[in-house]
C-alpha cells in the first residue's frame, strides 16, 4: 500500500513539475519572439537615419549561447529541479512514517543543519547528472533548503555559501562532510534504481548520527 502511494506522489510531482517546465519554455519564446519584434523595429528605425548621419556607428551585438544551447540549459535545471524535489519530498515522507518525532522546519539545531547537508549533497548529485552549471546547481539547492526545510533564501543561500567554502578551505567537518556524503550516496541511488534504499534513507541517517526519537 505504501508502494502504491510513494509511486502515485512521484506522478503527481513529476506532471506538476512538467507542467512548470512546458510554461518556462513558452514564456521563454514567447519573450526571444518579442525581442526578435523589437530588434526589427530598431533595425528599420536605424535604416531610416543612416543618411543623415545619426547612426554611423554601428551596435555591437553581445555574444550569447545558441538558442539550442539555451534550450538545452534550461530543461537541465527544470529537471534537476524536478528530480531534487521529488527526492526530497520521498525523503520527508519516509521520515514521517518512522518513529522519529522530528520537524525539521521548526527544529533549529545540528540535526537539521546535517539534513541540510544531506539535501545539498542530494541535489548536487542529482545537478551532475544532468549537467548543470555551478549557479544552476547553486539555485536547486537553495530551491530545495527553502522548500523543504523552512529556511528563507538568505538563510538557504549563506548555509550552502558557508559549507562550500568550508569544504574548499579543508575545514569541514568530518560529520558534516558525512552527511553531506550520503545525500549524494543516497540521490545516486534514487537516480539509478528508482528507489532509495533503507540503509541510505534521511530517516536511517539520522538515526546514524545520534538522534534518539
Amino acid at each position: 500500500m505504501s508502494s502504491i502511494l510513494i509511486h502515485t506522489l512521484e506522478l503527481v510531482l513529476v506532471s506538476a513539475f512538467m507542467y512548470l517546465a512546458w510554461l518556462v519554455l513558452y514564456l521563454a519564446r514567447s519573450d526571444a519572439n518579442f525581442e526578435s519584434d523589437a530588434r526589427l523595429s530598431v533595425a528599420t528605425f536605424d535604416s531610416s537615419f543612416k543618411l543623415s548621419g545619426l547612426f554611423l556607428k554601428p551596435v555591437k551585438k553581445q555574444p550569447s549561447r545558441s538558442k539550442r544551447a539555451e534550450e538545452t540549459a534550461q530543461f537541465s535545471k527544470i529537471d534537476s529541479l524536478t528530480r531534487a524535489q521529488i527526492f526530497a519530498g520521498l525523503q520527508l515522507f519516509e521520515l514521517k512514517r518512522s518513529d522519529i518525532n522530528l520537524d525539521l522546519a521548526n527544529t533549529k539545531n545540528w540535526v537539521t543543519y546535517r539534513t541540510s547537508l544531506f539535501f545539498i549533497g542530494a541535489c548536487d548529485s542529482i545537478c551532475e547528472h544532468f549537467d548543470c552549471d555551478a549557479e544552476d546547481r547553486f539555485d536547486v539547492c537553495v530551491f530545495v533548503l527553502t522548500r523543504n526545510m523552512g529556511m528563507d533564501r538568505f538563510d538557504a543561500e549563506k548555509l550552502i555559501s558557508e559549507y562550500r567554502q568550508a569544504r574548499l578551505q579543508g575545514k569541514c567537518d568530518s560529520a558534516d562532510a558525512e552527511a553531506y556524503s550520503a545525500g549524494i550516496k543516497a540521490a545516486g541511488s534514487w537516480l539509478d534504481l528508482r528507489f532509495t534504499p533503507k540503509s541510505e534513507c534521511l530517516s536511517e541517517q539520522i538515526q546514524t548520527w545520534g538522534f534518539i526519537g
